[in-house]
């Protein structure tokens, strides 16, 4: 089984503000970590893993402390690139509205790039490369903690494979809600994923 725990609340996400790797958590983040670690003790992971952003990589380090797991970081796991023009605004600025549409409006061209932001078929292979080398490990239970649109795309490979194209994941990222430390639960079997839960954030309210 793969588990999948988005990082929890960073201080620039509690102000709709677009971040770069070296946001930490904020409080409430600190807290949603502290449960999610208490959430997945009983869980005999063999693994767990994490993006190299400090607000994963706090998130994971708080899980690895409390159920007594050695972390390990792998870039695989950062966050889709957006382009350094938009980090420090916020997310509802026109500006910042306007780059994100029009990034988006030529996503299905893969010659397009509006500055430094990865691409579609950039994000996409190295979702792939991710899926493949859990695959290959063939262990029983994997913890990873990454980021909102990292884990949107690797459900979406994992339903529609290498045939994911732009529109479908455009569609999929805006209609899979993902709060901070949700757990999301995949199983690999038989050569098959299947979804076991989605965003499963009870412990937020405990």
């Amino acid at each position: 089984k793969l588990y999948l725990v988005r990082h929890g609340e960073s201080m620039m996400n509690a102000q709709n503000i677009h971040q770069h790797s070296e946001i930490d958590l904020s409080e409430q983040g600190v807290s949603q970590a502290e449960r999610v670690a208490k959430r997945v003790e009983h869980i005999p992971f063999d693994l767990i893993m994490a993006s190299p952003f400090n607000r994963a990589k706090k998130t994971a380090e708080i899980i690895s402390q409390h159920i007594k797991i050695p972390l390990g970081i792998n870039d695989l796991l950062r966050e889709i690139k957006r382009p350094t023009e938009i980090e420090g605004k916020n997310i509802d600025s026109p500006e910042v509205i306007k780059i994100k549409n029009t990034i988006l409006d030529n996503w299905h061209n893969s010659n397009y790039r509006h500055s430094d932001e990865e691409t579609f078929y950039e994000f996409k292979n190295r979702a792939q490369t991710i899926v493949r080398e859990i695959e290959d490990l063939k262990l029983e239970h994997i913890l990873l903690v990454t980021h909102g649109d990292l884990i949107k795309v690797l459900i979406c490979l994992l339903a529609f494979s290498e045939s994911l194209v732009p529109d479908q994941l455009k569609i999929l990222r805006k209609f899979l809600h993902l709060d901070n430390t949700g757990i999301t639960i995949c199983e690999y079997k038989d050569h098959k994923w299947k979804l076991i839960s989605w965003n499963d954030c009870a412990h937020i309210s405990q």
